[in-house]
């Protein structure tokens, strides 16, 4: 883990540095893992991933558009399951949650 790179991306040359912390799920930070090996991942617990390396310039959209889907991936199953706890709690109750939707 470098403590002396600033977070973000910044260009070097014709790469890109990448020091980032994001949400997303163990499956989605796999793909991103195999897809550019460059990329140090840890996971960080509660606050998700840690991701930091250096990619050539050429294919940090390649990355950004895979970690995009990895973020919106993460933020529907979060959703989801906030949905499917609710609906759960409501069954709990008598007649609290009539409606079909």
């Amino acid at each position: 883990m470098n403590k002396t790179l600033r977070f973000g991306y910044q260009a070097f040359g014709k790469h890109q540095l990448i020091k980032i912390n994001t949400k997303i799920s163990s499956a989605s930070a796999d793909k991103i893992a195999k897809a550019f090996p460059d990329l140090w991942i840890l996971n960080n617990g509660k606050h998700g991933f840690r991701i930091e390396g250096c990619l050539p310039s050429k294919d940090i959209l390649d990355f950004d558009d895979a970690l995009k889907l990895a973020i919106i991936d993460y933020k529907i199953n979060a959703l989801q399951q906030k949905a499917f706890d609710i609906e759960i709690h409501a069954e709990c109750r008598k007649d609290a949650f009539s409606l079909n939707i």
